[in-house]
């Protein structure tokens, strides 16, 4: 059993490898050219995959399908109300300190919107965490603010932090609702050894055709009209 996304790329990998056997050997004859006097004179033979047309026969037997997840609209103020008691609640305060206060706010606001243009299904776990990193570098300055000095050392402030980090993240991620947008294939397993295959009711395998085309790549030394030179990997 195997992934068929894998074995697909395994095999156009494998043509890839195949170009450049067949290109070092070249470089071979055209050495072996360029030393005999009479050779010298002839074009130098280069293979060259243009077209390949492959036909796989594979038999499903695992498939993994989930709800298309969609994210809601997320409320500005919702997230916002939700840092400010977090924060306050974890350091038993009624508000934030008066120095502190319009800084955070100008950068917990900022962040919340690049939060929310940015969001979608896919990255919302690590955009929430881009967020809480950033709001946590105003919460070292809240904890110095909030405790006195003899209070300070006695206290973990790292936990303290830590434990802010953590309730945010969890408080910020149960605010993230979805509605689902129908099924979504999400894995697709596959027998592909003969032997097996040969097991399976030809009416139960899947045949998959698929034409695989070269386009090399090439090393272009390109003027950016200032006087630098740059190498640039180009489709030749």
């Amino acid at each position: 059993m195997v992934a068929l996304d894998e074995y697909l790329g395994k095999l156009v990998s494998s043509l890839s490898r195949a170009r450049v056997l067949a290109d070092i050997e070249s470089a071979k004859i055209a050495q072996t050219y360029a030393e005999n006097n009479l050779l010298k004179h002839f074009s130098i033979p280069r293979m060259r995959i243009v077209d390949v047309e492959l036909t796989i026969p594979v038999a499903v037997c695992d498939l993994l399908i989930e709800d298309k997840r969609k994210i809601r609209f997320i409320d500005k103020r919702k997230v916002a109300d939700l840092t400010y008691s977090v924060i306050l609640r974890s350091l038993n305060l009624k508000s934030l300190p008066d120095n502190l206060l319009k800084d955070f706010e100008l950068g917990m606001h900022k962040q919340i919107d690049v939060l929310i243009s940015q969001i979608n299904d896919e990255n919302y776990e690590q955009l929430i965490l881009n967020y809480i990193f950033d709001i946590s570098k105003f919460i070292k300055r809240l904890i110095d603010s909030t405790f006195t000095k003899d209070s300070l050392k006695s206290i973990d402030s790292e936990f303290i932090e830590s434990n802010i980090v953590a309730k945010l993240k969890e408080a910020l991620t149960n605010e993230i609702k979805f509605y689902t947008e129908g099924k979504e294939l999400v894995d697709l397993n596959v027998i592909a050894e003969t032997d097996k295959l040969k097991e399976k009711n030809i009416n139960n395998l899947l045949i998959i055709k698929m034409k695989v085309s070269e386009e090399s790549m090439t090393w272009e030394r390109i003027d950016d009209g200032q006087g630098n030179v740059i190498n640039k990997l180009m489709p030749e």
